[in-house]
């Protein structure tokens, strides 16, 4: 084994690293030489650290992540010397996604695991993403929520361990897409636990300090069980003007996106916020929420008689709220 030999005579430096290197990787593209020689090899290469090289190791044992000769303490040190590798060379080490020693208490889940993560979080090519179903068994809930935001179609394969995930990864995958929100839609589409997750999403954007209807309006137009956010909306609108307006403007995208799934309910629901608007503006906000359901809206118009319909300013504002859903009397 002359090329073992030269690993420890050649006195090392990162631009002689490649010569006697290059031999071994073509030596051990054979696997039973690979087998046989890869843990004699790392011991030498071992040498290099010591002898303040640890770049080139490992560079070399980046090669061999995946085979059971680079242990737990390799995987460690490729983690601890992270910065030695270029991007191709982290590539590298994408093989070593779905190992047992990147979970815990081995030395490599704490060094390796999260920059196996941070590479694929921060690749902008989708070949490494191949990696990402195995490397998901070594994440924790929130470090799957940020895989599966980053997604962007890049590994479709991951909708399988969605459709498999809890709730809080599915919101936290939510709350990360950001403008990526309808490419993790189709993501989540086959989780059990999406509709919920969704639910909770727009809960929080009905809550959030600055309000964000586009993202309202995707998470609507991709919920397949939109029940839930009716209960939501209805309960954030009775909770101030502000919530009101925003809260509108989710019934009205229900009503639009899913028509058939009005609750019996809405009806003597929704009244009350009419009947206890205080201003025209808000009256034909609640309106145009209700415009899309015509029989709901006559509905409501028919309750603003008698005691809600009295005052100048109780027939301003149901005249307001009328015309804004298109009743005409």
């Amino acid at each position: 084994m002359d090329s073992l030999k030269s690993l420890v005579q050649v006195k090392m430096s990162p631009d002689r690293a490649a010569d006697p290197t290059s031999l071994l990787h073509q030596l051990f593209a054979i696997p039973a030489a690979r087998e046989q020689h890869l843990p004699q090899a790392l011991g030498r290469v071992q040498q290099w650290i010591n002898a303040a090289q640890a770049g080139p190791a490992m560079v070399f044992a980046a090669h061999y992540s995946d085979q059971p000769a680079v242990t737990d303490q390799w995987l460690a040190w490729i983690g601890q010397h992270w910065a030695a590798l270029a991007p191709a060379e982290r590539n590298l080490v994408l093989r070593a996604a779905g190992r047992t020693e990147l979970l815990p208490p081995h030395a490599a889940a704490q060094y390796l695991t999260p920059l196996l993560l941070d590479h694929l979080l921060d690749s902008s090519a989708d070949a490494p993403w191949h990696s990402a179903p195995r490397l998901w068994g070594a994440l924790n809930e929130d470090q799957r929520a940020q895989l599966l935001a980053a997604e962007r179609g890049r590994c479709r394969e991951l909708a399988v361990q969605a459709a498999e995930s809890p709730l809080p990864v599915l919101l936290g995958t939510l709350q990360r897409a950001g403008e990526d929100l309808e490419s993790v839609l189709q993501l989540l589409r086959d989780a059990p636990e999406a509709s919920a997750a969704l639910n909770h999403f727009i809960d929080e954007l009905l809550q959030a300090p600055v309000w964000q209807p586009d993202s309202a309006d995707k998470a609507i137009a991709g919920i397949a069980d939109p029940t839930a956010v009716w209960s939501t909306a209805l309960s954030a609108a009775a909770e101030g003007r502000d919530s009101l307006h925003r809260a509108a403007h989710v019934i009205r995208a229900l009503a639009e996106q899913h028509p058939d799934s009005v609750p019996e309910t809405f009806v003597q629901d929704f009244a009350p916020l009419v009947h206890d608007c205080t201003d025209v503006d808000t009256a034909a906000v609640l309106g145009r929420a209700v415009q899309p359901m015509r029989e709901q809206a006559r509905a409501v118009s028919r309750t603003l008689t008698g005691e809600h319909n009295t005052t100048k300013e109780q027939k301003d504002r149901t005249s307001a709220f009328r015309k804004a859903a298109g009743i005409r009397r």
